[in-house]
């Protein structure tokens, strides 16, 4: 099983209002593959007896957070193998709070869908669907 993506404890341990080991604990016994109802029952004594609910939230919000910074990694390598990817633009990244936030700035980066059109003008064939069309062709 792959190791999960490092999150902000802090920060997680903030939206949840609860200390930092006591969050860094219970998502440790989620990661060995744990249930909520398990570590709220039988771990009380390691995760500070942490009820059933916030177990399932704070489950709930890290993979929301890893999620994020997954995006971040892969949206950061696909600007950076492009050669467009400035130091403001990777704080930016980094910084991004929200998958909405992050979706907006990799928006003028993503790369567009080729139609057949896009094709036919790459290969020089914009100037004579013109000329058919204007009628010119001779």
């Amino acid at each position: 099983m792959p190791s999960p993506t490092h999150i902000d404890l802090a920060r997680l341990a903030a939206m949840l209002a609860l200390p930092v080991d006591q969050v860094d604990c219970t998502l440790r016994l989620l990661d060995e593959g744990n249930t909520s109802s398990f570590i709220s029952r039988y771990r009380k004594d390691a995760t500070g007896g942490i009820e059933e609910a916030k177990v399932r939230e704070i489950r709930r919000l890290a993979n929301k957070l890893r999620s994020l910074e997954d995006r971040k990694g892969t949206i950061r390598k696909s600007i950076e193998s492009r050669g467009m990817l400035t130091a403001e633009l990777s704080a930016a990244i980094q910084s991004a709070a929200s998958a909405k936030e992050l979706e907006d700035l990799y928006l003028p980066f993503k790369a567009r869908k080729q139609t057949m059109a896009t094709v036919a003008r790459q290969r020089g064939l914009e100037t004579l669907a013109s000329q058919i069309l204007d009628g010119t062709l001779s």
